[in-house]
């Protein structure tokens, strides 16, 4: 079908009741790119529907930060599978893990997804020098045409 676009129209429409993530440009180059396998994409979505709205933050179980051990068998993956997920994740600075006590707690990139509108100064702290939070790929393609 076919229909007219009017660019002039600037009415905007909320959405009730909906929530919606925020990925960058240069977050988009992973899953295009074929750098993560299907299982661990998965994996990596089933954490971000964990989050907390707002804080975007750490991957959350009933309101409290959960430990790898927890993540493993609420995703019904076996140990050893979860961390090689996490590993390749690691790998590509999208989540760290992060020590908290005898534990270790999941934290995703907020350069690389963003839920809600704000986060927490220590997130941004521990993804300071991560790839995401430099100059995007778009940027540095735009630099080099000019």
């Amino acid at each position: 079908s076919i229909r007219i676009y009017n660019p002039l129209n600037a009415k905007r429409i909320k959405l009730q009741n909906k929530l919606f993530y925020k990925f960058y440009k240069d977050s988009i180059l992973v899953f295009t790119n074929n750098l993560l396998s299907k299982q661990v994409i998965t994996t990596l979505f089933k954490m971000i529907r964990l989050l907390d709205f707002g804080t975007n933050e750490f991957v959350n179980l009933n309101g409290l930060p959960a430990n790898m051990n927890q993540l493993a068998s609420f995703f019904e993956l076996k140990d050893k599978t979860f961390y090689n997920h996490i590993k390749q994740l690691e790998k590509l600075d999208i989540v760290r893990k992060v020590k908290n006590g005898r534990n270790k707690n999941i934290i995703i990139n907020p350069f690389f997804i963003q839920y809600g509108t704000s986060c927490t100064d220590e997130s941004f702290t521990i993804f300071a020098n991560s790839v995401w939070s430099k100059n995007s790929t778009y940027s540095k393609k735009k630099q080099k045409i000019n």
